[in-house]
């Protein structure tokens, strides 16, 4: 479990602590101070010398401070939703994706993948009880293999990792998932890997997260020249009609990447 950096927390929620002490101060004026001036200080008085009183002003300004809390959370909430495409980071998108799965109603959910190492990472165990369908599109691995072997040939004196991915790739097609509702397709497409994305779907795209592989020649520390971990991405939602309109767009290539992909069956491979 990661530990919460007290100051990212504060930031994160500066707006709403604004709010409150706004409403808190609010209060106040309308407790104390919200009749004709002149009374003001025989009012300010009589609630300070007063022990019940000097207590219940205490209490209408922390209602007025966690009632701004609430508020300033619904408001914020449904008028910056998606407002616009928002950049985050790994951290970000494991929280938001595995929230989004557990409340919102997703049916199916589609991958960009290359060789599905870390995307079983962000499924939670109660997630697999939902009757979810997972399609990812991963990369064939005998074409791997053959870019694999050729490119450790050519970079063989340079003293680096090699690349290895095609047999990770296919001990995963013969992975199977745990029991559970969740159902997972896999189809291997033939082209270098280029997308990296998530669509969350029920009757429409609600979500996506968006990002792409960085291509590396050579990568510094060896190993594959196609990078994808812990990478930014775009997290778009469907709200609003431009966002929905990419998400469409990006739905409609993967439905003809996984039309024109390869099944296990197809490789040779049957799923032990």
């Amino acid at each position: 479990m990661r530990k919460r950096n007290p100051a990212t927390w504060f930031i994160a929620r500066r707006r709403r602590i604004d709010f409150g002490i706004v409403l808190a101060l609010i209060g106040l004026v309308i407790a104390v101070l919200a009749v004709n001036p002149h009374d003001w200080r025989h009012n300010l008085a009589s609630w300070t010398s007063d022990a019940v009183s000097h207590w219940v002003l205490i209490l209408v300004c922390v209602a007025s401070f966690f009632l701004g809390i609430v508020v300033s959370h619904t408001v914020i909430r449904s008028s910056s939703t998606a407002s616009e495409a928002e950049v985050i980071g790994p951290e970000t998108f494991e929280d938001r994706f595995n929230r989004s799965i557990t409340h919102n109603a997703v049916r199916v959910v589609k991958v960009f993948g290359y060789t599905q190492e870390t995307m079983s990472d962000y499924l939670r165990f109660d997630h697999r009880k939902r009757p979810i369908e997972m399609r990812v599109l991963n990369r064939n691995w005998l074409r791997e293999q053959e870019d694999e072997r050729n490119y450790n040939a050519i970079n063989s004196g340079r003293g680096l990792r090699g690349w290895h991915k095609a047999l990770a790739i296919q001990r995963n097609a013969k992975r199977q998932p745990p029991p559970g509702a969740l159902r997972r397709l896999v189809r291997y497409y033939d082209g270098p890997p280029s997308i990296k994305a998530i669509l969350l779907c029920g009757d429409t795209v609600l979500e996506g997260f968006i990002s792409f592989y960085e291509w590396q020649d050579p990568p510094p520390d060896g190993g594959s020249p196609f990078k994808g971990a812990d990478r930014s991405m775009i997290h778009l939602r469907s709200e609003i009609r431009e966002a929905a309109d990419i998400l469409r767009y990006l739905e409609s290539q993967f439905e003809f990447a996984w039309q024109s992909a390869s099944s296990p069956e197809t490789l040779g491979l049957r799923p032990s």
